[in-house]
């Protein structure tokens, strides 16, 4: 699992169902993004994520719920 994003960008980190729906651990995004905009560009990756996964999840930044 990546720990350390490349400058530039940050790592978005799945657990559990999250996990099994993409196939990943984790994936890296451009930097910044509007925390609003997340679930868009998950989406766009990841079509269906956002009913199937998304809608039921929390969401945490630096250990922050």
């Amino acid at each position: 699992m990546a720990s350390t994003a490349p400058a530039g960008t940050f790592t978005v980190l799945y657990f559990a169902s999250a996990s099994s729906f993409t196939g990943k651990d984790s994936d890296s995004f451009p930097a910044p993004v509007a925390l609003s905009d997340l679930y868009v560009f998950l989406e766009e990756k990841y079509p269906g994520i956002r009913a199937s996964i998304l809608d039921h999840s929390m969401l945490t930044v630096n250990l922050e719920y």
